[in-house]
């Protein structure tokens, strides 16, 4: 995860957790080659970052971003009404 502290980065540590998930905390702070250099250590799949996240991710690694899933989720609870 690749997030701004904030309280939608507790609630997806707290999904992650509740999903028994594997995660790494990554500072959305650190330069890009930090954060490059520690998920291919964690050897990580897929990436939960914000909406300004610029990229800069490892061959093969899937950036999924939170503000677009919880967008979505919104959406198909409406649809449901």
């Amino acid at each position: 995860m690749c997030l701004p502290r904030s309280w939608q980065a507790v609630c997806a540590f707290v999904g992650a957790v509740r999903a028994g998930a594997a995660y790494v905390p990554i500072s959305s702070t650190h330069p890009a080659e930090r954060q490059r250099a520690l998920l291919e250590l964690a050897g990580a799949v897929t990436v939960l970052t914000g909406a300004g996240h610029d990229g800069g991710l490892p061959p093969g690694v899937q950036r999924l971003d939170a503000e677009a899933l919880a967008l979505a989720s919104v959406r198909a609870q409406i649809e449901t009404l």
